[in-house]
């Protein structure tokens, strides 16, 4: 609502000077929440990656960077090593140049998330403790059930089929027609068909 404000003279004439009523105005949004870990939790997480970036690097110097037909076992981990080492500098060098950016959601994620990923992080962990006791077949196929179930598939027949697929399928293609080792089932249970 515009209130009738004083009258200004001037030399073209009279104008009326309008002023707005400030209980008019809409309330200002509350200032975001921060979380509790704020920037601390980002410069530590940003920390860390360095740090895993550069402990691939230097397990990567371990193995061959170069065969001579082609990249060898040491080329994508040195890489991937370089490339997160590089963005988390960019990001610490933007940090301290430009200052702390403004977090407006958690730094943890809710529940829900926090579920998906913890159960995602134990599926990797999982899989690479058993998949050379185990064998490839077995393995993932435990560990795609896991996620489809984590992730929302409520059909317990296609997540079988999807599991057996990603296990099954996946691993005779790999053997069979790639030519990739992955290790076999244990006691040569399926080796009838070639895993």
């Amino acid at each position: 609502m515009l209130n009738r404000g004083k009258i200004k003279r001037s030399d073209k004439g009279e104008v009326r000077i309008a002023t707005v009523d400030k209980r008019d105005l809409p309330a200002t949004p509350p200032a975001p929440a921060q979380d509790r870990f704020g920037g601390a939790g980002y410069l530590l997480t940003c920390l860390a990656f360095l740090a895993l970036g550069l402990w691939v690097c230097w397990q990567a110097r371990s193995l061959t960077y170069a065969t001579p037909i082609g990249p060898g076992p040491a080329f994508l981990p040195m890489w991937l090593g370089i490339l997160l080492s590089g963005l988390c500098v960019a990001i610490l060098a933007r940090t301290f140049l430009v200052g702390m950016p403004v977090l407006t959601e958690r730094f943890l994620p809710a529940r829900a998330p926090g579920t998906r990923i913890l159960v995602t992080l134990v599926c990797i962990a999982g899989f690479a403790l058993f998949v050379e006791r185990l064998g490839f077949v077995f393995t993932m196929f435990v560990v795609q059930l896991a996620l489809l179930a984590t992730y929302g598939c409520r059909l317990f027949l296609t997540g079988l089929a999807v599991a057996l697929f990603g296990s099954l399928g996946v691993g005779y293609a790999f053997t069979q027609w790639l030519g990739v080792y992955l290790p076999p089932a244990p006691a040569g249970l399926l080796r009838g068909i070639g895993l």
